[in-house]
Order: structure tokens, then sequence, then C-alpha cells
């Protein structure tokens, strides 16, 4: 599988995911202002999601180096904490 196809099988699995978190959650938060909140966040986890996904689909090739796999995976955990606390 290319790496284009595998960030867009991760991006539809991860859509799917969100959306269906989102409609469980709307079940409890039933105001205007708390589903706007709703949005954005699943809105950033998606990008979030896909864009660490991406960094770590180029690692996949053959000619990588020792390593390297750690790297982007760390990378990806660092993204997603820092959005994280950014967020919050």
């Amino acid at each position: 599988m290319t790496s284009a196809k595998s960030v867009g099988l991760f991006a539809l699995i991860s859509l799917a995911i969100i959306f269906h978190a989102w409609l469980l959650l709307r079940l409890v938060f039933t105001g205007d202002a708390q589903n706007q909140a709703l949005l954005v966040s699943a809105g950033l986890a998606f990008a979030v999601q896909v864009g660490a996904f991406a960094l770590l689909s180029g690692g996949r090739k053959g000619n990588t180096l020792p390593g390297e796999l750690m790297i982007r995976w760390g990378m990806g955990a660092v993204i997603r904490l820092v959005v994280l606390v950014m967020f919050a």
C-alpha cells in the first residue's frame, strides 16, 4: 500500500471514529456553545491525528535510517501533546 493510500485510509477511519464520538457526546452536551466546542475539538483532533500519521507513513520506505521510525513516532507524540496543551 502506498503512503498516500495509507494516509487516506487512516483519515477515513479517524473521521469515522471522531464522528461517532461527536454523536455520542452531543447526547450529553446539548447546548449551542457546547456543540460549537465539540465541533472545533473534533476538527482539531482530526487534523492533528492525520498530520501525525503522515509523519509516520514517510518512514515505510525501504531505505530508512535505523531508528527513524521511533524518531517519527516520538515527533508525532510530541506534536499531539503540544497541541493538546495549547488547546487546553
